[in-house]
């Protein structure tokens, strides 16, 4: 019986059991067996493999067309011009197969205002031989990856336009009541934590 309730402790995730049996010497080869066997891994990035194109947008209705009537398009994308973050103005854009993958946002960086944080995240995801998709590329993956946007709120930070005056917005990829929606975020806005980046590998 003792086993038993050792290793329904286990199931739990009762580690501090554990280090108090192994202190006192009672040692229950049981309860270290199931705490073994219900460890949670950390599941494996996942980087998924697409072809991109680069090709210039074709503006709003030819985009929401591409999201087969879902949801809605952004009038950010009706032709204007996009401005690349210092950290993406030399990237290949030579149209073929490219890796991105969507990341957690890392806590140091999380409840800062996207302009606070710019810089320092894409030094952050360099140093990991990635970088912030940009705006066409962030367009080919939603249209490849469409279940992934309903899931999470995913940002692109390789580039930006500007909507009215002075503020500046970034791509999100993001779902709504009624679909999906290609969408924008002020630079002025917060990096919250539910949120995901897309990056690319370099």
């Amino acid at each position: 019986m003792e086993d038993r309730n050792m290793a329904q402790k286990a199931s739990v995730g009762q580690v501090a059991e554990l280090v108090n049996m192994c202190a006192n010497g009672t040692y229950d080869a049981e309860f270290v067996q199931a705490l073994i066997e219900r460890r949670v891994e950390k599941p494996r990035e996942q980087i998924y493999r697409l072809h991109v194109s680069y090709a210039k947008l074709p503006g709003v209705l030819a985009l929401e067309e591409k999201f087969s009537g879902e949801g809605s398009v952004s009038i950010l994308f009706d032709g204007r011009e996009w401005e690349r973050h210092s950290s993406c103005i030399s990237i290949d854009a030579t149209p073929g197969e490219r890796d991105f993958r969507v990341a957690e946002i890392p806590a140091e960086f999380r409840n800062h205002r996207i302009k606070d944080v710019w810089n320092e995240l894409a030094a952050y995801f360099d140093k990991k031989g990635e970088r912030f998709a940009i705006e066409t590329e962030t367009v080919e993956f939603a249209d490849a990856r469409p279940e992934l946007q309903r899931n999470n709120r995913i940002l692109a930070l390789g580039s930006s336009a500007l909507r009215g005056v002075d503020c500046r917005f970034v791509t999100v990829l993001r779902a709504g009541d009624h679909g999906r929606l290609l969408d924008g975020r002020r630079v002025t806005d917060v990096l919250y934590g539910h949120s995901r980046l897309l990056l690319v590998r370099m």
